[in-house]
């Protein structure tokens, strides 16, 4: 069987940082391939649907992680709260990119499209993939002195 290699991290934070800047690293370098390809197989127009599809799928998840991360040390229910409230934001705003690039003929539709989907699926499985090479311990351990004896409120 396969050993999946662990980082251990202090805390949640350093989970989310690192499946955050994963994430736009790995985005990054498939939308160049993507662009590539998609040049090659439909010439200028696949190109725009490669970038305007990576740029929609990224924006919409790398934004939710970034909210988690900067909301994390709020309480739950804030945390929550902008959560919701910026997938809400996000949802009105690509319908509304979407009613707007309907009508334009400048990118190629099949080429956004399969980019969007292939885009959110990279961008799914390295965070996920993130999150599980990460050894966080669930509760943060009692301080300790140098010499390892537990210190008491």
């Amino acid at each position: 069987m396969n050993q999946v290699k662990s980082t251990v991290v202090s805390n949640a934070s350093a989970v989310l940082r690192r499946a955050l800047i994963q994430s736009a690293v790995v985005l990054g370098a498939f939308v160049v391939v993507a662009g590539v390809v998609a040049w090659l197989v439909a010439g200028e127009p696949g190109l725009w649907g490669a970038v305007l599809g990576a740029a929609l799928a990224g924006a919409f998840l790398l934004v939710t992680t970034g909210v988690v991360l900067a909301t994390m040390k709020a309480a739950p229910a804030t945390t929550l709260g902008v959560v919701m409230g910026s997938w809400l934001v996000k949802m009105v705003l690509v319908f509304g990119l979407l009613l707007v690039l309907r009508p334009l003929d400048f990118y190629s539709k099949p080429t956004f499209f399969f980019v969007t989907a292939f885009s959110i699926v990279v961008v799914l499985v390295t965070e996920s993939l993130a999150v599980i090479k990460a050894r966080a311990p669930y509760v943060d351990p009692a301080p300790h002195t140098g010499s390892g004896q537990r210190i008491e409120d």
